[in-house]
């Protein structure tokens, strides 16, 4: 009799494979629980988390800054700049076209090539997060190279005047990882709008001068 109770006992404990099977399962819902924990605190805890939307490709925002002036700010590449409201700017992905005559940027994209009106001033602004060249032939001449600052940024400005002609090129400019190209096309008879252009160039942020004022 004893015999039997001892192994109706023995019968009713859990066999040992399936005691380790349960205690795997224990460690491994453990192990769950805590790397759930580790990834919350992580990835989702608000305090110390900080999340930036970059457009896929630029957005043109000119905002009204000042009197007679106009801001463009581009939330892709982070950059902003001033310009003059009378002024017409249009831009194609990472490129931006810039001029006092209001018909040209629109219809250069368009594929129409408009007259260049002695009167006015040309200006393009390319950019990409990629090594950048634009191909145009050089004008006559020797052109004059000089260092320039723009928004706190080292870049070479070379400068081309012949007759009344004048073109710069503003190169080997690399912010917020960008590279950019400025080319400015105009007369030097233009002195007022030659100034707004020195003036656009003066007004140039990068980076986070760029997010904190926005």
């Amino acid at each position: 009799m004893a015999k039997e109770k001892k192994e109706k006992k023995e019968a009713k404990k859990p066999k040992r494979h399936v005691r380790g099977i349960w205690a795997v399962t224990i460690i491994f819902c453990l192990c769950l629980l805590f790397g759930a924990a580790v990834w919350y605190f992580i990835f989702l805890e608000p305090e110390n988390s900080f999340f930036l939307t970059i457009p896929e490709r630029p957005t043109p925002t000119p905002t009204e800054n000042k009197e007679g002036l106009k801001t463009y700010t581009n939330l892709s590449a982070f950059f902003s700049f001033d310009y003059p409201d009378t002024w017409a700017l249009e831009e194609n992905y990472n490129a931006i076209y810039l001029s006092s005559d209001n018909d040209y940027p629109k219809n250069y994209l368009s594929g129409n090539m408009p007259e260049i009106k002695e009167a006015e001033i040309y200006i393009q602004v390319h950019f990409s997060n990629e090594y950048l060249d634009i191909s145009r032939e050089a004008p006559p001449g020797k052109p004059k190279i000089s260092n320039i600052t723009l928004g706190g940024v080292s870049a070479k400005k070379v400068t081309y005047k012949y007759e009344n002609n004048f073109q710069e090129i503003i190169q080997n400019l690399e912010a917020s990882g960008f590279n950019f190209i400025i080319t400015c096309d105009t007369k030097i008879t233009n002195a007022d709008k030659l100034e707004a252009y020195n003036k656009m160039l003066e007004s140039f942020k990068f980076g986070e001068a760029v997010i904190n004022d926005n």
